[in-house]
């Protein structure tokens, strides 16, 4: 998957085939992807090379066992039930998977399109579109998953919901890379982090409105606390009245571990009051947040 606009948010000729046109809903093109290639293979070849090459390996273990076990018609049936129950799994694989299939998508000022079209080029693609005026935030979450000391990969999760909580559109998947790296190009985490950068773009707007008529921006950490931004204060609303802490009340700020975690500079070390925290990857718009605690208070992390 691959494919970036020029200068002028045009989509290039080469080598990309973009299947449809950008919605105008996006707006101005930023970025564009498509996964299939003009005068390429299709992309569905690999898929096919894969369940040939799984039906050859059970084929050739099960005649195997035959040739060991010749003569003996228990362990022949049993062999038998486990050589059609593999071809009835290499057949499910080739209906689910097999055929056709290639996916495209543009992310724009104003939103983000994601089309599939399947069984052959022409067929009418299934769009998908997130209109960021009609987004109320973003969730996001990355973890590195180790098990046992050994990485086995790296989930990453991006989602966009309505004013009315609903989910618009969900980006999410396992890439393998090293600690630091980024995945192929074929991995949709490069979506998804285009589109989160559009959309932090986006909420620029609305914070200015915020500022203007609030005197803050706010921040949902979840269904019960919100915390709110302002020039030199945050404010957290807990539970219980809002406490306000300007940026010479607090004595640190850190993100260790996905956990935020702001301290007042007269909190007790035996005290939980004057202290604040909260997963980053539970909170709306946290990219967002991390720009807001630059801009406004100073705080800034890579």
């Amino acid at each position: 998957m691959g494919g970036i606009p020029d200068h002028d948010g045009e989509i290039p000729d080469e080598p990309f085939d973009f299947f449809f046109p950008p919605p105008p809903e996006v707006g101005k093109l930023i970025s564009a992807r498509s996964s299939l290639v003009v005068g390429g293979p299709s992309p569905s070849r690999a898929v096919y090379l894969m369940v040939a090459a799984l039906y050859t390996c059970a084929a050739f273990a099960i005649f195997l066992v035959f040739a060991l076990l010749q003569g003996d018609d228990t362990y022949r049936n049993f062999f038998m039930a486990i050589a059609v129950i593999l071809a009835a799994v290499v057949f499910i694989l080739v209906l689910v998977f097999g055929g056709f299939r290639a996916s495209c998508s543009y992310v724009g000022a104003d939103g983000v399109a994601m089309g599939t079209v399947r069984r052959k080029r022409s067929n009418r693609p299934k769009i998908q579109l997130l209109v960021f005026n009609n987004a109320a935030d973003l969730q996001t979450r990355q973890v590195r998953q180790v098990d046992h000391g050994l990485y086995s990969g790296t989930h990453y999760r991006y989602i966009w919901r309505g004013f009315d909580g609903a989910i618009i559109i969900r980006l999410m998947g396992v890439f393998r890379a090293k600690e630091g790296a980024l995945p192929n190009s074929s991995s949709t985490y490069h979506l998804a982090r285009a589109a989160e950068l559009a959309w932090t773009q986006h909420l620029l707007d609305r914070a200015e409105h915020c500022l203007k008529e609030e005197g803050s921006i706010p921040f949902e950490v979840d269904s019960h606390r919100l915390v709110r931004i302002g020039p030199g204060f945050i404010e957290f609303h807990f539970g219980g009245e809002p406490v306000r802490v300007t940026k010479d009340d607090i004595a640190k700020v850190t993100l260790s571990d996905g956990t935020f975690a702001f301290q007042h500079k007269d909190t007790k070390w035996f005290s939980s009051a004057g202290k604040y925290s909260f997963q980053y990857g539970q909170m709306a718009n946290a990219r967002f947040f991390l720009m807001a605690l630059d801009k406004l208070m100073g705080y800034r992390w890579n």
